[in-house]
């Protein structure tokens, strides 16, 4: 029995207070130092060429190219300094999704999930969720 679930625990601080803020978050999405976590009909962009797959997260550069093409951006949190973003890209064609994947591909967290590290694995499965929210509610 697995004991501990790596992705389980998010240690973001959520800032609630700040999630309202257009222009912080708009600000936000622009800095180098944000991080995008990429999900393409709830699949989430993993580098599995290793033992240990890894969470590709694009940089705000990188990140501003598909926030401008997602159907939802959703504020994640900060950890430190760091913002993290999801955007959800479902509505481009599979060969656009691929493009984007360069390094990585889209595939289901519950497959590869487990074997990823902290704290990474935790703020991808976070990721998931709530695009899998946001489109439900």
């Amino acid at each position: 029995m697995v004991e501990n679930l790596s992705y389980t625990a998010v240690g973001l601080d959520r800032a609630a207070h700040l999630r309202r803020d257009e222009a912080w978050i708009d600000a936000r999405l622009t800095n180098p130092t944000t991080r995008v976590a990429p999900l393409w009909q709830s699949l989430n962009l993993i580098d599995a060429r290793s033992a240990e797959p890894k969470a590709v997260f694009l940089n705000a550069a990188d990140g501003q190219a598909l926030v401008s093409q997602a159907e939802e951006v959703i504020f994640l949190g900060l950890d430190d300094n760091t913002a993290y973003a999801a955007v959800d890209i479902s509505s481009l064609d599979e060969a656009t999704a691929a493009d984007i994947a360069a390094g990585g591909e889209f595939i289901d967290l519950r497959r590869l999930g487990a074997l990823m590290g902290e704290p990474d694995a935790s703020i991808v499965a976070y990721a998931r969720g709530m695009v899998h929210w946001h489109r439900r509610h």
